[in-house]
């Protein structure tokens, strides 16, 4: 499993569902611990950065 996308700065396992050449704002459905899930056991990357930097993410909704 990748760690990032270079391109977003993001979880490699979201990075799809977040890419606004994708899709717009609120289309993006909520992820969970397998989507943030990183090859080290037991880590996850959480927090507003854990969606990289993607101009449409919105803090409500995550």
């Amino acid at each position: 499993m990748a760690v990032s996308s270079p391109v977003l700065d993001a979880v490699a396992s979201i990075a799809s569902e977040i890419d606004p050449n994708i899709h717009s704002c609120g289309s993006v459905g909520a992820t969970g611990a397998r989507q943030l899930a990183q090859p080290e056991k037991d880590l996850f990357i959480v927090g507003a950065k854990s969606y990289g930097r993607a101009p449409t993410f919105l803090a409500l909704t995550g």
